[in-house]
């Protein structure tokens, strides 16, 4: 098995730099460079084999960071690019749980932003009668994820939230 050292250097190049625009809250270049790093994670796995150090439970932050960021997008189709790069590769099967939620999180994102935007804002507490989904703890992070990256705003009322799309 050849190792490409150009591709590993690359990789861990790609790391740091998702971790610095991350840290700057630019979300959407961030993630450029998480999908620029997914074809490289193969030869990561390789490398990490080939230096005996394993792959149970290999962390790989390109997976990991975009599936809730892409899920707030609501890019359906860089999940589902996702999705079969996770499951040809057993190393990642780890991560097909990861790529599955961050679907129900892309739904839950877009139902959010489509009833704040035809209601004209929607408070937070009436979602879970408007989602029909009983799961409040992931609910409530898409909401934190899609008011980090701008699809939506929140404004206190009383014990709630009033939810409203930057449109509105």
């Amino acid at each position: 098995m050849q190792i490409d050292k150009h591709k590993i250097d690359r990789y861990f190049e790609l790391m740091n730099e998702i971790g610095e625009l991350r840290h700057n809250k630019q979300y959407s270049e961030m993630l450029e460079k998480c999908k620029l790093s997914w074809p490289l994670i193969e030869s990561v796995i390789d490398w990490r084999k080939g230096n005996k150090k394993g792959t149970k439970r290999l962390s790989i932050p390109a997976i990991e960071i975009a599936c809730p960021f892409l899920a707030a997008y609501g890019s359906v189709k860089a999940l589902s690019t996702l999705r079969i790069f996770v499951y040809n590769l057993s190393e990642l099967s780890y991560y097909r749980l990861k790529v599955d939620d961050a679907f129900i999180m892309c739904w839950i994102a877009n139902r959010i932003c489509w009833k704040a935007k035809i209601l004209n804002g929607v408070l937070q507490k009436d979602l879970k009668l408007y989602l029909n989904f009983k799961d409040v703890k992931t609910v409530f992070r898409v909401i934190q994820y899609l008011e980090k990256i701008g699809r939506i705003k929140r404004e206190k009322i009383g014990t709630t939230y009033r939810i409203t799309t930057p449109a509105a």
